[in-house]
Parts: C-alpha cells; structure tokens; sequence
C-alpha cells in the first residue's frame, strides 16, 4: 500500500514547482498591492502561511483537474465507501483523498483566523470538495464521488486537529 501511494505522490510533487512559481508571484503582487495602499506588511507567519496557501492550492487544482484530459471520466458513485472496493489500488484512491486535504485543515486556520472555528474550517473543505467534484463531473476530469467528499472532509477535519494541537502546544 505505501508503495502506491509513494508512487502516487510523485505526480503532485511534480507540481511544486509551479506551486511555488505562482505563490512567488502572489507574495510580489500583494506586497505591491499593500504598498500602494499604504497598508502595512504581514508579518512572517502571515507571508509564510500565505506562500504554503497558494502553492498547495496550485498543486491541488493541478493534482485534481489539470493532470487529467477533458471528457476522460464520467462516472458517478453515491455511494458510500462505494469506492473502497476490493483492489489494494482502490483502497490507496480512498486514502489519498483523505490525505489531500489534511494541508487544507492546517493553511485555512493559519491563513484565515475565521476558520480557527472548527466547523467553518471543516464546512469549508467540504463545501470546496464538493466543488471540486462538480466541476470534475462537468468537465469529465474525475469521477464524481461521494467517497472523495467524505475523505476529502474528514480530512481537513485531521488537518485542523493538527493546527490546533499545534498551536495549544505553542501556548503552554
């Protein structure tokens, strides 16, 4: 199982780059834009958490709509658990959905103070996942799948309990 997924991860590692490349260009854009306004800077946590915030949706968008040709899957599946199926690879699939998204449970808290609250966090990735699966059953990028949705929000929900045991442990 670790195998598929360490091969798995090598497509949105691929993607860093280009990450990184448009989270250089924001950082640019709304120094620029701050500076014009006569706004003061962020500080480093805020210009960092920003950076990691736009990269990783960079290397997410890549990961699950621009990796994929148009009109190449038009399954959908309400089913739930109907994708944990019976292959090892099937298995893998559920599991890196629930991986996808523990990095948005920890950048939207330190990005925005409102999702410190863990329902808003939480309803936000789940509202962006469901996004994400219209989108991928509009264009035929992905299958349509309840599953993704689940995983995709239990883990923000992970991502979030790490942010907030973090920053608890930073407290005492």
């Amino acid at each position: 199982m670790i195998t598929y997924i360490l091969e798995d991860m090598k497509q949105p590692f691929s993607y860093l780059m280009s990450g990184i490349g448009a989270a250089i260009a924001a950082y640019f854009f709304l120094k620029g834009i701050r500076c014009c306004l006569g706004k003061k800077q962020k500080n480093k946590r805020e210009s960092i958490s920003l950076f990691l915030w736009v990269a990783y949706l960079v290397v997410l968008a890549r990961t699950v709509y621009f990796c994929r040709p148009s009109l190449s899957r038009n399954k959908v599946n309400m089913a739930v658990m109907g994708t944990w199926g019976i292959s090892l690879r099937s298995h893998v699939y559920v599991i890196e959905n629930f991986m996808l998204f523990i990095p948005f449970g920890i950048l939207l808290p330190l990005c925005f103070p409102k999702a410190r609250n863990s329902r808003i966090c939480i309803l936000t990735g789940c509202v962006l996942s469901v996004f994400i699966e219209t989108v991928q059953y509009m264009t035929q990028r992905g299958n349509c799948e309840l599953d993704d949705v689940i995983m995709n929000t239990l883990g923000t929900l992970v991502g979030w309990v790490i942010y907030t045991g973090f920053i608890n442990s930073k407290k005492q």
